[in-house]
């Protein structure tokens, strides 16, 4: 069956194909089959093939395939679902279970499926339970799960004792705490670093302060005030730091200004700027 609408129908269940033009409104929509807005919509659950280019004013809950370049309100993409929001597609707050493709701007983002942020999506904040790869722009980021950045995270980025970060680009953040697994293969050019976990940098890191609390190993190089708590091993450069009582830094690198009341190991190829060795 085939259903073209220019007017207002209220509660809709389509299995066959239904074309809401621009003028059209409809209430709620069940669909099984095929869905194009370009009009007004109250809500959406999704199991067919829907085409929005309209608005959906209300929650858009999805098991089949959405492709989004209107407006949606709160989007719950589930098992077997496939969310594409293209660029110039605006949805709400994201629960995404599934599949989510984003090149538009998507409000908040829950993810425990796997989500892709292109070069031209933005998303607010970004709770990351499972995978997730970014190369656009995200507001902050709380990670559990592996996550992957080519672009940029503009805020505080949290990554927990489950999470792996990895940083492929020029990350530009407020801080970044880390209890997981960090590596930073790129251009780290503003915010704090704390590490309570195991961290790796084989890029640069030119920012505020390290604060090491746990294992950081860097083969790269950072202009970067360090304080060591626990264990840093050093084959690249870093700038002037401290080493506090109980911790360690072996150094095959190259390390600018060292007050030191822990262990300093300065081996075959290592240079160390000034050192200034407290009483222990």
């Amino acid at each position: 069956a085939t259903t073209t609408n220019t007017g207002t129908l209220g509660t809709v269940t389509n299995a066959g194909t239904l074309t809401n033009n621009t003028a059209g409104r409809t209430g709620a929509v069940t669909n099984s089959g095929t869905v194009t807005n370009a009009g007004t919509i109250a809500s959406l659950t999704n199991s067919g093939t829907t085409t929005n280019t309209g608005t959906v004013t209300g929650t858009v809950t999805n098991t089949g395939t959405v492709t989004n370049t209107g407006r949606t309100g709160a989007v719950t993409n589930n098992t077997n679902g496939t969310f594409n929001n293209n660029a110039g597609g605006i949805t709400g707050t994201v629960t995404n279970n599934s599949t989510f493709n984003n090149r538009g701007t998507v409000t908040t983002v829950t993810n425990n499926g796997t989500f892709t942020n292109y070069s031209t999506g933005v998303t607010g904040a970004f709770t990351n339970n499972s995978t997730a790869t970014n190369a656009g722009t995200v507001a902050s980021l709380d990670n559990s799960g592996t996550f992957t950045n080519n672009g940029a995270i503009s805020g505080d980025i949290l990554n927990r004792s489950a999470g792996t970060f990895t940083n492929n680009a020029n990350g530009v953040f407020t801080n970044f705490t880390n209890y997981g697994t960090s590596t930073n293969n790129g251009n780290i050019t503003n915010g704090s670093i704390t590490n309570y976990g195991t961290a790796t940098n084989t890029g640069t890191i030119n920012s505020g302060t390290i604060t090491n609390n746990g294992s950081f190993v860097n083969s790269g190089s950072s202009n970067s005030t360090w304080t060591n708590n626990n264990l840093i091993t050093n084959t690249g450069t870093l700038g002037n730091g401290t080493n506090n009582t109980g911790a360690t830094v072996n150094t095959n690198g190259t390390l600018g200004d060292v007050t030191n009341s822990g262990t300093v190991n300065n081996n075959d190829s290592g240079t160390i700027n000034n050192l200034i060795n407290l009483i222990a």
